[in-house]
């Protein structure tokens, strides 16, 4: 009984949470913009409780579209059992079209959501094991691929995806997890 209760704490948690991270960032500018950086990434696992997340990153020309993992390179020893966040984009150079679990999931993503908001370049995501714990992220892997349709007026050059250092990780036994993102780019030819 005190499992079903904490999941479902758990979960109005990263609910209010989420809901709080939009309304807050609905109305803020996003902090892409256009650079010549390349994203540089890690896949050192590390013991202890802090996570590594990478935002992949891709190039292509106007009206394509280019689809970009966002990966867990490290993880705490007790696994990743619950995560919500935000990634940020310039909406006016890119849509975020299509979102799809990735391969950590398995065939199981019932646990797994997202929200595209359009207008501000935002996609949330939240995440929360069942109370089996089967379904925790104990390997290096893709927790999701984003694909963005790349604007039709898009000028060439590269632009930032981000984390918008908003959210929270958390392990098995519900600490705090310290997220570290990595970001990436999208390079317009």
């Amino acid at each position: 009984m005190k499992k079903i209760l904490l999941g479902i704490l758990i979960i109005c948690i990263l609910v209010v949470s989420i809901w709080g991270v939009n309304k807050y960032t609905s109305a803020s500018k996003t902090s892409s913009e256009i650079t010549n950086n390349q994203a540089a990434s890690s896949s050192t696992p590390v013991s202890g409780g802090n996570s590594e997340i990478t935002i992949g990153s891709g190039s292509g020309a106007p009206d394509s579209v280019i689809t970009i993992p966002i990966s867990v390179k490290t993880f705490p020893e007790k696994g990743i059992g619950s995560f919500n966040f935000n990634i940020k984009y310039d909406a006016s150079i890119l849509e975020a079209v299509e979102v799809k679990p990735g391969e950590l999931f398995g065939g199981n993503s019932s646990d797994f959501d997202y929200k595209i908001t359009a207008e501000s370049g935002l996609v949330s995501f939240l995440f929360t094991s069942s109370n089996s714990a089967e379904d925790l992220i104990t390997k290096p892997g893709v927790i999701t691929n984003i694909s963005f349709k790349v604007k039709k007026d898009a000028k060439t050059g590269t632009t930032k995806i981000t984390n918008d250092n908003t959210g929270a990780f958390g392990d098995s036994a519900l600490n705090r997890i310290k997220a570290a993102f990595t970001e990436g780019e999208i390079k317009v030819n």
